[in-house]
């Protein structure tokens, strides 16, 4: 059974590759396989963590549960049955002995909200989470008998796949699609099969991936797979950072509270006039562009959302987040004697030894989680760590996400 209540890094995820190994030469630019630690992954997800979740049968229905056979997705109505829903209100539901049946003839089954609903996945997703700054979903795959669940695609966010059981063939095509986002036109459901057979280009790598296994895909690259054992079962992790379309929308919500971009625009038999307007609209954006407190505010702004996203709690200790943004501009350790003191712009404490540790470890990062604190120091207990942790919160050296 996996240990649910442990939490991972995203350094030990990708261990033996280290993290700056990655962003400097594969992340956006380069698949990777990195060869696994079984026993690692497994005490985070395994058979049995999917089949509790199979089992919970009021979650799934036609938005929740997929099903794809030899590159089909199978419409609801394949494997699906209207039904009540517990809140009221109908739904496509599974209908289990039609997914059974399929299962056994090799159909593939993908579970979606995994995120949401698995301790382990949700741990993973947290750590991808946290070192690629936006935020991560996960699907669960299982698959057997050697048939192809999707034809060769690419995918608009950059993909882990984190192999739990089984083995499966992974092939890695030499085409990309050039910065696709979800949005006709530039995904991969825009083109035609004559059309993706072309750009897919030859095959560039073949990887079998075995439990333990992580491989990473940037968004774009053709790539397909298939299972090389009876049963198979892997983890889908997909994110994508905020591109230059979502910070123009968030420039045009700022843009809003000034009423020179709240005035209608000059009819268009008055050219002269709307060029004017135009031109006037470009100088004023350009302003707000250059004003540090807009800057800063969609700084804010994006990394808000993505805190938003893991609520961190650690009942029934509420005070204790699940990660912290680290506040060092102008902090301060020294010692003094037997006692070690810590300076900020505006206090000055003593602290003991234990927290004197915690703060020479967390300075040189902009962000720590949980994990990372009991994983960087061990030599700590859990009241330590939770002490040091409300005494930096105190100071102002660590604030909530």
């Amino acid at each position: 059974m996996p240990d649910t209540q442990t939490s991972i890094t995203f350094r030990d995820l990708i261990a033996p590759m280290t993290p700056e190994t990655f962003f400097a030469d594969h992340f956006g630019r380069q698949a990777v396989h990195i060869p696994g630690d079984a026993d690692k992954i497994r005490r985070l997800f395994d058979w049995s963590s999917f089949n509790r979740l199979v089992n919970m049968t009021t979650v799934w229905n036609a938005h929740t549960m997929k099903m794809a056979l030899d590159g089909r997705n199978l419409a609801p109505d394949e494997f699906c049955l209207m039904g009540n829903l517990r809140e009221g209100g109908r739904a496509m539901l599974p209908d289990w002995p039609r997914v059974g049946n399929l299962l056994e003839d090799g159909a593939s089954l993908v579970l979606d909200l995994m995120e949401m609903l698995d301790p382990g996945s949700a741990a993973i997703a947290t750590a991808l989470q946290m070192a690629m700054a936006s935020r991560v979903t996960c699907n669960a795959y299982y698959s057997r008998c050697q048939r192809p669940a999707f034809k060769s695609h690419f995918d608009t966010m950059e993909v882990f796949a984190v192999h739990i059981e089984g083995e499966k063939t992974w092939h890695l095509y030499d085409g990309h699609f050039e910065q696709p986002i979800e949005a006709d036109g530039y995904r991969y459901s825009s083109f035609d099969e004559a059309y993706h057979t072309k750009a897919k280009g030859t095959l560039a790598q073949e990887i079998t991936m075995t439990p333990g296994d992580i491989l990473y895909i940037p968004r774009g690259q053709y790539h397909d797979a298939l299972a090389a054992s009876d049963a198979c079962l892997h983890l889908s992790f997909g994110t994508t950072r905020p591109t230059g379309l979502d910070f123009l929308r968030t420039v045009s919500r700022a843009a809003t509270a000034d009423p020179l971009f709240r005035r209608e625009m000059p009819t268009v038999d008055e050219p002269e006039l709307y060029r004017e307007r135009v031109r006037d609209l470009a100088g004023r954006l350009l302003e707000i562009l250059d004003d540090p407190q807009v800057t800063t505010g969609l700084l804010e702004e994006q990394r808000r959302r993505l805190f938003d996203m893991i609520p961190g709690f650690d009942l029934p200790a509420p005070e204790f987040a699940g990660f912290f943004r680290v506040q060092a501009t102008g902090v301060k350790l020294a010692r003094r004697g037997q006692d070690w003191q810590v300076k900020t712009p505006k206090a000055r404490d003593t602290i003991p030894p234990a927290t004197a540790e915690l703060v020479q470890w967390v300075l040189d990062r902009d962000v720590v989680t949980r994990a990372e604190l009991e994983a960087g120091l061990p030599d700590l207990s859990e009241p330590e760590i939770r002490n040091g942790v409300s005494h930096l919160r105190t100071l102002g050296i660590l604030l909530r996400a």
